[in-house]
């Protein structure tokens, strides 16, 4: 007749229903996040296409984007640089250094000059 015992009989009852419920739980989480990762690549897969229509469709809108690679190009040698300095007086930053690679500086002005031909 006290409520711990009541509360026990009631855990008791719906242990098999919690269960159930924490597994739905964790197959509605899987499911929710696979339909999130589905829309990402649906909307970023669109929203590409319909950016890259656009640059190369209107030339004014070319040159911006051109300039805008080689900005990247520069930030990306910039602390590859930057990294390496640091990555030589100490143990921890040189790995680092070593993942920032050439083509990695050199990929965005190779993407300019296909927005150019």
């Amino acid at each position: 007749k006290s409520t711990d015992g009541s509360g026990s009989s009631s855990s008791d009852a719906d242990g098999s229903n919690s269960s159930s419920s924490s597994s739905d739980s964790a197959m509605s989480h899987i499911a929710s996040a696979t339909i999130a990762t589905i829309i990402q690549v649906a909307v970023r897969t669109a929203a590409l296409g319909i950016s890259t229509t656009l640059v190369c469709r209107y030339k004014i809108l070319c040159l911006p984007a051109v300039l805008f690679m080689v900005f990247v190009s520069y930030r990306v040698r910039q602390a590859a640089l930057r990294v390496g300095v640091a990555g030589g007086s100490g143990g921890s930053g040189g790995g680092v250094a070593a993942t920032i690679s050439t083509f990695q500086t050199v990929a965005p002005l190779i993407i300019a000059s296909g927005l150019i031909l």
